[in-house]
């Protein structure tokens, strides 16, 4: 008589896990890449806050610092600029990412800088802006006062 000997796998079995280790390694695959799509998309949109709120502190700190002042847009350097009555200047922001800029409901662009006088003391000011990566549009709004104290 002879004997059977189990020492191997079949064909079958072989396929069938071939086909299931497959499904598994897809579906790892698809959520390995739809966190690293999260983490980039949050990742993106928390620079851009970072860069907003940088903006306001400067913006705060100049109208703060300063009775009057004039701020501008330069398209073509990608970067919002302050100008004083002695004529130097300062920078807001970051020339990597674009901001759209509101000062008391008007947009600040080339053709229409916006003026501070000495009398004004609150900025509603709005910012928007957009990840690089196109994602969720963001957008704050504050009130800056200036305080008495310090002026220039």
């Amino acid at each position: 008589m002879r004997e059977k000997y189990n020492r191997g796998l079949t064909l079958v079995e072989l396929l069938v896990t071939i086909a299931i280790s497959t499904i598994v390694m897809g579906i790892a695959a698809s959520v390995l890449i739809n966190s690293m799509n999260s983490y980039k998309n949050i990742a993106s949109e928390q620079l851009l806050q970072q860069e907003a709120n940088l903006l306001l502190t400067q913006l705060r700190t100049i109208h703060q610092q300063n009775r009057s002042y004039t701020i501008s847009y330069d398209k073509n350097e990608n970067i919002y600029i302050v100008t004083y009555p002695n004529s130097t200047t300062d920078t807001l922001g970051n020339r990597n990412v674009f901001f759209e800029v509101e000062i008391n409901n008007m947009k600040i662009s080339e053709s229409n800088p916006f003026s501070v006088s000495p009398d004004t003391n609150l900025l509603n000011v709005k910012i928007k802006g957009t990840a690089p990566n196109g994602s969720t549009p963001f957008e704050i709004e504050t009130g800056i006062i200036r305080i008495e104290a310090g002026m220039r």
